[in-house]
C-alpha cells in the first residue's frame, strides 16, 4: 500500500483522533492530510516534478511525517538525512541523490545551507513550513505507477 492511500485510509477509519503527536503538536488524520497536501503543492510550486528527490533534515516529528506523505502525493522521492552528519559527508550524499531540494527544521539551517554548499549543485534549502503553500486547492496528486517500486531512497 502507498503511503498516501494509507493517510485516505486512516482519515476514513479514524476521522479526528490523534496521527502525529509531537510535543505539544497534535495533528488528526484530517490535520495531516490537509498539512501533506499544502507540503505537495508547495513543491509543485517550486517546479518539482514526479521522481524528483526532496532530501530533508530534520528531527522525527510531525514536520517529518508532512514532508513523508507529500513527496507520495507529489510523486517525488524524499531522502531522509543523518542529523549527525558533517557538511561535508551529507554534502556528498546530496550530490550522489540529485536532491533539487533540501527541507529543514530552522535549528538545521547551517547545517542544511552548509551541506547543500558542499554539494555544489543548485539544491534550494528550505524549512518546511515555508514551502507549504498557502492555497492548496487546485492540486492534483500524482498518480504513481507499478514501475514506482520506492519513494523513500
Amino acid at each position: 500500500m502507498e503511503l498516501s492511500s494509507f493517510l485516505q485510509q486512516a482519515n476514513q477509519q479514524h476521522g479526528d483522533r490523534d496521527a502525529v503527536v509531537c510535543e505539544e503538536t497534535h495533528w488528526s488524520y484530517p490535520d495531516l492530510a490537509k498539512h501533506a497536501t499544502a507540503l505537495a503543492a508547495g513543491f509543485q510550486k517550486l517546479g518539482l516534478k514526479p521522481k524528483d528527490r526532496v532530501a530533508i533534515l530534520h528531527r522525527n516529528c510531525h514536520r517529518f511525517m508532512q514532508a513523508a506523505f507529500a513527496t507520495t502525493l507529489g510523486g517525488q522521492t524524499l531522502v531522509p538525512l543523518n542529523l549527525r552528519l558533517d557538511p561535508a559527508t551529507l554534502g556528498e550524499m546530496l550530490k550522489d541523490c540529485g536532491a533539487k531540494l533540501l527541507l529543514c527544521e530552522a535549528k538545521f539551517a547551517t547545517l542544511a545551507s552548509e551541506s547543500a554548499a558542499k554539494a555544489g549543485g543548485n539544491i534550494r534549502v528550505m524549512n518546511v513550513e515555508e514551502c507549504a503553500a498557502a492555497d492548496s486547492r487546485s492540486f492534483k496528486p500524482h498518480q504513481n505507477s507499478p514501475e514506482d517500486i520506492a519513494q523513500i531512497y
